[in-house]
């Protein structure tokens, strides 16, 4: 009945938003007696500043850069952060995670278009999933970006990776863009794209895109023979190394004005993966495979009252599907074949007070209901019910910026078989601070402290024979202090910027699972 009631808060959340627009329209009187054009105006950040004056380390990459960097997936661009490890499981279609500061996975968050991304199941994202060839931008921030504007999930994680995606743009007197990709390479790789954007009026515009890759995989590698000096080698190919994906989505804009604007997306994502083994004894057969399915729908609504009050509200529901067959099981069935699917449904209000023109101050709170069940016996198909709410504020003049949080969490957990994890109450701080000593330099001092935990995943709590309900949350404490600089040198080197950070990190109640 929770699940019922929660489904239908959710689809009177996202028709309020659909109704939104309509009643700010019909409550808005226009006055057509005077009409001005003027030409568009783009706002941009040549040498992206705002990367010095951070008070936490951020790292952004650009449409631009992405495509000097000759990157295919997401995951190769984001190597190029500095403190961060991409771990690649199975090459170019297997699983890729991304960690900051070998705090794992698990405490790195996940944004797509300004709402999280989350898996309940592993507790990690898996970023091969989207393509590079529909970001506009990539960031990434230690810690917490000093936007304090932004749903409590943000404020929930050791660091984030932002992925934000194409904004559709017109030339003057177009309506439609079209745009079309095809690459390949090594190993059988084809990945044929298509993007398409179209401006229905002045205010609504709709994009679809969709791409699709397959690879054989099968790169070679020298086998040895023993280990001495002289022993017989021999070329092979890795087997059991075939990938095809496919994804595609597609977007519905409503700017209003240029204070009101609403967006909608629908994601649809699925892969087929050989898993190969190691090659042990000379033996490199091979016959897993995994089946990967997952769609989401997400709505985010923005409206700017006055200069002093924002509002923003989000939705989404998301749904996951995994198969592992494993044909050469030695059991009564002669196979292992394993199902596992997930379910969240998502709301998010966030509301901004600008006190001041260098005085504001955020409350946000997210409410999720997180659900997993799978096809083997016995199973404990859990329900996690999340409460979060943020309060933060921030201070900025020229020479001091100043930025606090405080999270409160509240999770209760409940299950259909066996023992649940408990509930989890906590309150979580964290605090920032930049300072520019020079008034004519831009050489600043950093400096920021973060308490935050992540809780264990269901596989962690509930998955047989190795979960274990008794784990608490893994805690991490951060410390970071830092220098930044930044010069317009001259004609030939226009601009020059240098960071450097030094962190510690503290993590008790480690949860490491072993076989």
């Amino acid at each position: 009945m929770r699940h019922i009631k929660l489904y239908k808060s959710i689809c009177a959340v996202i028709c309020c938003q659909l109704l939104f627009p309509a009643l700010f329209a019909q409550q808005q009187k226009v006055d057509t007696t005077h009409t001005y054009s003027i030409p568009e105006i783009t706002v941009s950040d040549i040498y992206q500043t705002r990367e010095i004056r951070s008070t936490a380390p951020l790292q952004v990459l650009s449409k631009d850069a992405l495509k000097n960097l000759h990157a295919l997936q997401v995951s190769d661009a984001v190597k190029h952060f500095a403190g961060v490890t991409v771990k690649d499981y199975g090459g170019i279609g297997g699983l890729k995670t991304v960690s900051i500061r070998s705090l794992g996975a698990q405490h790195t968050a996940v944004g797509y278009d300004g709402i999280t991304v989350t898996d309940c199941q592993t507790g990690q994202i898996d970023i091969g999933r989207f393509s590079l060839d529909n970001v506009d931008q990539l960031s990434l921030s230690n810690g917490q970006s000093d936007n304090i504007f932004q749903p409590a999930r943000f404020f929930a994680s050791a660091g984030i990776l932002n992925i934000q995606t194409l904004t559709p743009r017109f030339e003057k007197g177009k309506r439609t863009n079209i745009s079309a990709a095809f690459k390949t390479g090594s190993w059988g790789l084809v990945n044929p794209s298509v993007l398409l954007e179209q401006q229905l009026n002045s205010k609504w515009t709709v994009t679809a895109n969709g791409e699709w890759m397959s690879s054989d995989g099968q790169y070679p590698y020298t086998l040895h023979y023993g280990n001495a000096e002289g022993d017989l080698t021999s070329r092979e190919k890795r087997k059991n190394t075939d990938v095809q994906t496919f994804r595609t989505e597609a977007g519905l804009y409503g700017n209003f004005s240029d204070k009101e604007q609403w967006r909608l997306k629908a994601y649809y994502f699925q892969s087929s993966r050989g898993l190969p083994k190691a090659t042990t004894l000379y033996n490199d057969y091979s016959s897993q495979h995994l089946w990967d399915k997952n769609t989401f729908i997400q709505s985010q609504y923005k409206k700017e009252f006055s200069h002093q009050w924002v509002l923003q509200t989000s939705a989404k529901w998301n749904w996951s599907y995994q198969r592992y067959l494993d044909p050469d099981t030695k059991n009564s069935s002669g196979k292992t074949e394993n199902s596992y699917y997930q379910q969240e449904y998502y709301l998010s209000a966030s509301v901004l007070y600008r006190l001041l023109n260098n005085l504001s101050f955020s409350l946000s709170t997210d409410g999720s209901i997180n659900t997993m069940d799978t096809n083997l016996t016995n199973f404990a198909q859990p329900t996690r019910y999340s409460w979060l709410t943020a309060f933060a504020g921030k201070y900025v003049n020229d020479w001091l910026t100043i930025s606090a949080s405080a999270l409160a969490t509240i999770i209760n957990e409940d299950v259909k078989e066996g023992g649940s994890a408990g509930n989890h109450r906590k309150l979580t701080p964290y605090v920032s601070a930049s300072f520019k000593p020079f008034r004519n330099e831009e050489f600043r001092i950093r400096a920021f402290y973060k308490d935050i935990f992540r809780l264990p995943s269901f596989n962690d709590l509930y998955y047989q024979e190795v979960g274990n309900t008794k784990l608490k949350p893994e805690n991490a404490k951060q410390y970071n202090i830092g220098l930044t600089y930044s010069k317009n040198v001259c004609t030939f080197i226009p601009y020059l910027s240098a960071t450097v950070d030094a962190y510690y990190n503290k993590v008790t109640d480690k949860i490491i699972a072993y076989p």
